[in-house]
């Protein structure tokens, strides 16, 4: 996985090492806990300095062939329509809206 961050918004780039992925309304929910829960073994948010992320978007790739080919199978956005940077994805969630693609999905 890699990572950027811009006014605490974070752009990922994650490898799912599969070669498909069944449920990604699933996928998504459980990417989305594992950032909340800072739980990734090769990134981590600096929460001590900056606090959790106030948004998130993720591209998924398969594997590593595809994320050096730039072709991602999904994207996961995690977004508050506040910009008033309140909010926080681990201590906020209810205030947040998932999406796969573009189209909202239920996150609970």
């Amino acid at each position: 996985m890699s990572s950027m961050s811009v006014n605490n918004a974070h752009h990922l780039k994650l490898i799912a090492n599969r070669s498909r992925i069944e449920d990604k309304e699933e996928f998504a929910r459980e990417i989305i806990h594992m950032c909340q829960d800072n739980s990734f073994h090769s990134i981590r948010f600096l929460t001590d300095i900056n606090g959790y992320p106030l948004e998130l978007n993720i591209l998924v790739y398969l594997n590593r062939k595809e994320l050096e080919e730039g072709e991602s199978v999904f994207e996961i956005e995690f977004s508050t329509d506040d910009f008033s940077g309140e909010y926080d994805i681990k201590n906020d969630a209810d205030k947040f809206r998932l999406y796969l693609d573009r189209e909202e999905i239920d996150f609970y």
